[in-house]
């Protein structure tokens, strides 16, 4: 009798502070990935905020519910064998933690820019109020 082992995806998050590039890091390891023959999907939290709170105010509050929504959705996902690319903020270690208890394959990837790059970033994205400089 042959025992056929369930497949795992892997998950990659992508994390650092806003602008850093983590959505376009994202869609470069997707590209690269699909050369390979690997399939993969990007849960990217600058599209899903706005689909999951229609209102974002981007309190701890909400931010704790948002990255333990995509560690959930990724972890569902990783079990049905998908491979999960994450393009999130997620600035405190324990929304991270959260999903490395859930999946077996998990990898992080701290992305990080220049300061005056950054800066230039968040003005160009009418962010630098909100994160009052860096």
């Amino acid at each position: 009798m042959t025992t056929i082992l369930p497949q795992t995806g892997f998950v990659v998050w992508m994390t650092g502070l806003p602008t850093a590039g983590k959505s376009t890091a994202a869609k470069a390891l997707q590209t690269l990935l699909a050369k390979r023959g690997i399939p993969s999907l990007i849960l990217d939290t600058d599209e899903l905020r706005p689909l999951l709170t229609p209102s974002p105010n981007h309190t701890v509050d909400e931010s704790e519910w948002l990255y333990g929504v995509i560690a959930q959705w990724a972890a569902w996902l990783a079990k049905q064998g998908q491979n999960v690319l994450i393009a999130a903020t997620a600035n405190e270690r324990r929304y991270r933690d959260t999903l490395r208890h859930m999946v077996p394959h998990l990898t992080e990837v701290y992305l990080f820019c220049d300061s005056e790059i950054e800066q230039e970033r968040l003005r160009e994205n009418n962010l630098l109020c909100f994160y009052g400089g860096l």
